[in-house]
């Protein structure tokens, strides 16, 4: 779908639909002369007249077929004092934006139209910009129309919504509005790569395949990119990742991607550390058969790092300077199946990991921790970043704990986390920050190793954090280091859908990496 922003008289306008958004107890054209001018049979539409402006209530109304705007959909966002009152007032809107766009793809529409003088209006009630508006509009309707069914032989009939026109009054703010325009588009796509990723089968997924799409990303938009095989990762003393590849046919990879524009080479990056299972059985420590299906998409931090990295490319491909972001970020993602066979690591054994400290493996379902610690030392080793923040479908007790909806955050920076909960509700990546209880490290000792990958059942979420945090540094040198661990369980592959989500990979994560490498 091409999104387009025109200054064009009203007379101008035309698109098989034009949307209106409004509240419950409001006149949804009281203030749309120029809508009116264009489509003046909307004052007397029946339709509209019984239109209330209840949530995600909707009115079509018709004119003549060969009007320049024939139709007019009034959707509404309900009562302006919830509203007000949501902690996160965009999640709302993105789902009535969503609403409104599935509607206009069930009547086999292809273009649809928003006019200024409404989204102002909406910009008045959230008390925000009409670039922050426009973003999440183009951000939310583009998501609207994502398919999970790629891999079916037989195709949906329905039309393609191909136009999304956004009219202006005037010149005023064009640039700044054209660029969260720009902005939305990069972000959906972003997500939707996530997506796509996360969604695929376990046998076209593998660590390879998923490699191959970093260089692919890294040829179109110019990203440095290392990809490290078996015996590199071997060289590196990695015990604890290849302890989780053991057994597996496809090839584990160590990918990391790096957006370095020009002039900031000498800039201490961010680092980003995603989790890439792309299955995992459990090992040894098999998983029960039910749901199993799903953990294609525990590789769900390398998806979202890979969706960031995207949503980089497009943005810097914008046509505009500005929006390449001038900050160094860089992306390593540990990638393997974790399987079941002959040689499989064992509950019992011994391995030694990049850091040099050992680690007795009690449950081989607990993989994820064991492919990450490598990965966090050698990312704080070769870089030595200020920030580093890891992302992982990591524990089923953090999904129990917080739900579909939110991630736990974990971090050895309170200032850190709360910055990291104020992006979070802006993009709808929501983040609840947890505790770092050192006492409950007690039970993740060994008698025959450093530590043990697992520790007591009772707060398994916080014990997964706290056996990552054994492989950073926070003295000394390292003093400067913010850590964040994101436990993304639970929002990454949800059940539930809505307008902007049809199950599945959710896409979690790739905004807000982008809001933290926008804004550190």
């Amino acid at each position: 779908m091409n999104c387009n922003l025109y200054t064009t008289p009203s007379k101008d306008w035309k698109a098989d639909v034009c949307i209106v958004l409004s509240c419950e107890g409001t006149q949804p054209l009281e203030k749309l002369q120029a809508l009116k001018d264009v489509a003046p049979w909307v004052e007397i539409s029946p339709a509209l007249r019984d239109f209330q402006g209840k949530e995600e209530d909707l009115a079509l109304a018709y004119g003549h077929p060969e009007q320049n705007i024939p139709r007019l959909l009034c959707i509404g966002l309900g009562s302006i004092d919830k509203l007000k009152s949501e902690l996160s007032p965009f999640d709302k809107f993105r789902k009535v934006i969503g609403t409104a766009i599935k509607k206009v793809q069930k009547l086999n529409l292809t273009s649809v139209a928003f006019c200024q003088d409404n989204l102002d209006e909406i910009a008045k009630l959230y008390g925000c910009d009409l670039s922050n508006i426009v973003e999440e509009l183009v951000f939310s309707a583009k998501l609207a129309l994502y398919k999970i069914n790629i891999y079916t032989s037989k195709k949906d009939e329905d039309k393609e919504i191909t136009t999304l026109n956004i009219y202006l009054n005037s010149q005023q703010n064009y640039d700044n509005i054209k660029a969260a325009l720009r902005r939305g588009e990069s972000s959906a796509e972003g997500v939707m790569f996530s997506r796509m990723l996360a969604n695929g089968p376990a046998n076209i997924v593998t660590p390879e395949y998923l490699a191959d799409q970093a260089e692919s990303l890294a040829k179109k938009y110019n990203f440095k990119i290392e990809i490290l095989e078996k015996d590199e990762i071997k060289d590196l003393k990695m015990g604890a990742f290849l302890a989780v590849a053991k057994a597996a046919k496809e090839k584990p990879r160590f990918i990391i991607l790096e957006h370095c524009p020009k002039g900031t080479e000498d800039q201490t990056p961010i680092v980003y550390v995603g989790k890439g299972i792309t299955f995992d059985t459990g090992g040894v420590s098999l998983k029960p058969a039910a749901k199993m299906h799903e953990m294609k998409a525990d590789m769900g931090g390398a998806a979202a790092i890979l969706g960031f990295f995207k949503t980089l490319g497009e943005l810097s491909t914008s046509g505009t300077n500005e929006q390449v972001l001038k900050r160094r970020v860089i992306g390593v993602m540990p990638c393997t199946e974790n399987m079941i066979g002959g040689k499989a690591t064992r509950p019992g054994d011994v391995v030694t990991t990049c850091s040099g400290k050992t680690v007795e493996i009690l449950n081989t379902d607990a993989e994820g921790r064991l492919i990450l610690c490598d990965a966090l030392t050698y990312a704080q080793k070769r870089w030595n970043p200020e920030y580093i923040v890891d992302l992982a479908t990591l524990t089923g007790a953090c999904a129990i704990a917080l739900g579909e909806d939110i991630a736990g955050l974990f971090s050895n920076d309170v200032h850190f986390s709360h910055e990291l909960y104020q992006y979070g509700n802006k993009t709808g990546d929501y983040v609840w920050s947890m505790p770092l209880w050192g006492n409950y490290f007690e039970s993740m000792k060994s008698d025959v190793a450093d530590m043990a990958n697992i520790g007591s059942r009772e707060g398994g979420a916080i014990n997964a954090a706290l056996f990552l945090k054994q492989f950073l540094e926070f003295e000394g040198e390292n003093a400067k280091l913010k850590w964040v661990h994101i436990d993304m369980a639970g929002p990454a592959y949800v059940l539930k859908k809505n307008s902007i989500l049809g199950g599945g990979a959710s896409g979690f994560g790739v905004r807000l990496l982008l809001s933290i490498a926008s804004n550190k």
